[in-house]
């Protein structure tokens, strides 16, 4: 065989080989980028344990509630994949806007910027509307929700907006400041006949939440919560996921990511949870659906 052939069917088996190789070592070099509200113990936990298993391609970034955050502070990487984990309402979003992949857990916020940028792919794992969706499903004779919003949850408001208007659901709802809160609840629970609590913080702050979860008792207007714990102290319902339920997300999309180079988000199973007692209290029986996890207060 002449050399000049035979070092061509070299070329030709390891050339594969070396492409091959190149692409793996080029996905093992991305970096993931993990951001997180450092005064949520959940999101903590699931970021940890995620940094613990995938070693040095993830980088964590912990916000407070507070914080700013800006591009300093991603410690000069750039990310081809951004995990943000909870509603990280006060951080400033430019720093994540020019990623590639946007993977989005409750942060709708993040969501709003970056869908200014088209070369972003974003995906929103937990929709404010779904709640409105299961509840509408669950409860069809509530007609007239409420709801209070501020300048912190005016977007969960705008997504509520939107979905009422799809379920045909009649929206009665106020803005407020931080010392109008409790008298606009008192005004929009009168006036519906359940009451969307929206995760602000300003709405959950311990004796405003207190003052809406009363007013629900005393109106017989129950109250759907944000989260379990909610339920757990009187609201009627919530619509969320567990942390083994988040963690299993996010091994199996980064294990998708690392191994295929896309991004794969599977459907998202949520959880309804209700508050045995209240519904009883509020006289109130459940159409036909899935289990739901039955919490006594």
């Amino acid at each position: 065989m002449p050399p000049e052939l035979d070092f061509l069917m070299i070329l030709r088996i390891l050339l594969p080989v070396f492409l091959f190789s190149l692409v793996c070592s080029s996905q093992a070099a991305e970096e993931i980028l993990i951001v997180y509200r450092k005064d949520v113990a959940l999101y903590q936990k699931i970021a940890q344990t995620i940094e613990g298993e995938f070693g040095d391609r993830i980088h964590l970034l912990a916000l407070d509630s507070r914080n700013k955050g800006n591009q300093s502070r991603l410690g000069g990487i750039t990310p081809s994949l951004v995990i943000a984990l909870g509603d990280l309402a006060s951080y400033n979003c430019q720093a994540l806007s020019s990623r590639k992949i946007l993977l989005l857990i409750s942060n709708p916020l993040i969501i709003q910027e970056a869908q200014k940028n088209r070369d972003c792919e974003v995906r929103l794992f937990t929709p404010p509307s779904l709640v409105l969706e299961k509840v509408h499903q669950i409860f069809p004779q509530f007609k007239r929700i409420g709801l209070i919003y501020t300048s912190r949850s005016q977007i969960y408001y705008k997504e509520a907006e939107r979905a009422a208007q799809t379920l045909g659901i009649e929206l009665i709802s106020r803005r407020a400041g931080p010392e109008e809160i409790i008298r606009a609840v008192s005004e929009v629970i009168k006036e519906c006949e359940a009451f969307l609590l929206l995760p602000d913080p300003l709405l959950l702050r311990r004796a405003v939440f207190e003052n809406i979860i009363r007013q629900g008792f005393i109106y017989k207007k129950p109250i759907i919560g944000p989260s379990r714990s909610t339920v757990r102290l009187g609201a009627l319902l919530s619509v969320d996921y567990d942390f083994e339920f988040l963690l299993s997300q996010c091994r199996k999309v980064l294990k998708d990511y690392f191994k295929t180079g896309r991004l794969v988000c599977p459907e998202i199973p949520y959880k309804v949870h209700i508050n045995e007692k209240t519904l009883k209290f509020m006289g109130l029986k459940t159409e036909v659906f899935p289990e739901p996890e039955i919490i006594s207060k």
